[in-house]
């Protein structure tokens, strides 16, 4: 396995030993929890927690057979002091087992073939040195006179939220670890968009203006930074060093490298419904830093305004605005526009084309929030909307995703909390990228209509509108449910009306109202807003973090875009 990525725990066996570090130091990874470890296993499980203990939740701790860490790194002292914890499991294994070879006496934990006591009373072979037990003492009281443990592992949390801020709002820096949910707390890794040379100039900046050492990367991981965050650091030493950084890659970044890099770019934020305020402040700020002008075009009214608008910018970020081919002749300097969301149905992409202009999404940014939504609808309608008669839980059922992309894939998180059984059908996603994220392939879209739920996660184009039909909604299971937070018009909706009529079990669960919402809602009667859901909006992405994720990635793109030449996220007709 890389630097930065989690190997595959559920394929240990609990037959085993198991031995690992619950934190890699070099690497910024973390095991998330320690469900992967078996209840009813045979074999130990040997934990090293040197930079995890009191920095990161590790219960239970009876998943834990044996346990070390030293000193040096949770709350500061001296390395070669440490402590050793053993489970009742691990007692056994060490009073049972007999060494084909001699062990030196320091090594030596029994004797008589039982535990031997005295080591855990303090008895030692070697003289500790008593001004690092002394020292170790204090730390302890001071971590107790805190709050105890859960203020340490809040303090680390607090640490971390500093940087991931940082990260967030800045193109040239990333984590090493691009999983969140694997991602160290204490020792964290990034990557920096520097070459070798000019990242090591930056190392010896920071080290010349006495702000951080030793901040490099370990020699055999790829090139970047290390930060500690355990509980021992103050959150406002970690607001320091981000300006630090930023000051520092000032003046080691090199010339712009884009063909289109180093001009001076308008930006315009053309949004009909607006950014939340948090938001525009972040993208303003990717902005201001790229010394990019930003042009602001919110809650306009009339197409009119919009035409008056685009006129001299070199880019634009939207929403569900629509940029067609009138938008793109009045715009005549646009080199790129960005939708700052999933779907880009809203923009004629021949059109864009046509005229030389690269259109882009920002895929993956809203997928939480979208799939919070689809679990929020799925729990209402199972509970009737929560009007006091006799619902069902969704844990066994089946459900079936119709797309594999990113916010798909959130739902799949979910479902699994739920205990639920996954599948899903995408051309575009081979058969083992889809049981690697959980779930098990299926090879057509009418093989997903055989399961309980099924959630639609594609783009409206020629072939998804209205292909959603009646031959596949009938042919769906007892007490069905078909999830929309794609598009309203990849439903059939003249089928859909039929199916509601026909079928007192079948349930639509849909963000936003579709052309018949009046006709469908007078074919349910009393069950509407039970078995059949509409928002009053398209509200998938109406949350705060997607609001910023959506626009900050957006403004992102379109500084990498320009300074280098990144057409990552591009998309055509």
């Amino acid at each position: 396995e890389r630097y930065g990525q989690l190997p595959d725990l559920s394929r240990t066996s609990p037959k085993h030993d198991i031995i690992f570090t619950w934190n890699g130091t070099t690497s910024g990874v973390k095991v998330p929890n320690s469900d992967w470890i078996s209840d009813d296993r045979e074999g130990l499980t040997i934990c090293d927690a040197t930079s995890s203990i009191f920095g990161m939740d590790m219960m239970p701790w009876t998943k834990l057979d044996v346990i070390t860490y030293s000193w040096q790194k949770v709350l500061g002292g001296e390395g070669g002091h440490g402590m050793l914890i053993l489970s009742p499991r691990a007692v056994a294994r060490l009073e049972s087992f007999k060494p084909n070879r001699a062990m030196p006496k320091i090594f030596r934990l029994t004797k008589g073939g039982k535990l031997n006591a005295g080591i855990f009373r303090g008895e030692t072979i070697n003289t500790p040195s008593m001004m690092c037990v002394e020292d170790y003492l204090d730390a302890l009281k001071w971590a107790k006179s805190i709050g105890g443990l859960n203020a340490l592992l809040q303090r680390s949390l607090d640490n971390v939220s500093v940087l991931a801020d940082f990260v967030s709002t800045r193109p040239w820096i990333d984590f090493l670890c691009e999983n969140p949910e694997h991602r160290s707390s204490t020792s964290v890794c990034f990557t920096l968009d520097l070459p070798a040379d000019a990242l090591k100039k930056l190392q010896k900046l920071l080290e010349a203006e006495e702000v951080a050492y030793d901040i490099g990367s370990y020699r055999d991981a790829p090139a970047g930074l290390r930060v500690w965050c355990g509980s021992t650091v103050e959150k406002r030493d970690l607001e320091f060093l981000t300006q630090w950084l930023d000051w520092a890659y000032e003046q080691v970044k090199p010339e712009p490298r884009g063909p289109l890099a180093g001009e001076p770019r308008t930006v315009l934020l053309a949004t009909e419904k607006a950014f939340a305020a948090d938001a525009v402040c972040k993208i303003a700020k990717v902005l201001d830093d790229a010394k990019y002008t930003l042009k602001k075009l919110e809650n306009y009214k009339t197409k009119a305004e919009l035409l008056e608008g685009v006129k001299d910018v070199d880019a634009m970020i939207i929403r569900s605005d629509i940029v067609d081919a009138a938008v793109l002749d009045a715009a005549a300097k646009l080199k790129i526009v960005v939708r700052a969301g999933a779907g880009y149905d809203n923009i004629d992409l021949k059109a864009t084309a046509a005229k030389d202009v690269v259109a882009m999404n920002t895929p993956g940014q809203n997928a939480n929030a979208v799939a919070e939504l689809v679990f929020g609808m799925m729990l209402t309608s199972a509970r009737n909307n929560y009007d006091g008669s006799s619902g069902f839980e969704l844990a066994g059922k089946t459900m079936a995703f119709y797309g594999f992309g990113a916010v798909a894939r959130a739902v799949q998180k979910l479902a699994k909390g739920f205990g639920m059984q996954t599948f899903a059908y995408d051309p575009f996603v081979p058969d083992d990228k889809v049981v690697e994220a959980g779930s098990t392939p299926v090879h057509s879209v009418a093989e997903l209509f055989k399961y309980q739920y099924v959630s639609l996660h594609v783009p409206l184009t020629a072939q998804t509108k209205e292909s959603i039909n009646r031959a596949l909604l009938m042919g769906m299971p007892k007490g069905a449910a078909l999830i929309n937070t794609a598009r309203a018009e990849v439903i059939h909706e003249d089928d859909m009306l039929e199916v509601l009529k026909a079928r007192p079990d079948f349930c639509y669960l849909c963000d936003v109202a579709p052309k018949k919402a009046k006709e469908m809602s007078e074919a349910v009667g009393d069950q509407y807003m039970k078995r059949l859901i509409f928002t009053k909006k398209k509200m998938g992405a109406q949350t705060l973090e997607a609001n910023n994720n959506a626009g900050v990635a957006a403004a992102n793109q379109i500084v990498n875009f320009f300074e280098k030449g990144d057409v990552r996220y591009q998309v055509k007709a």
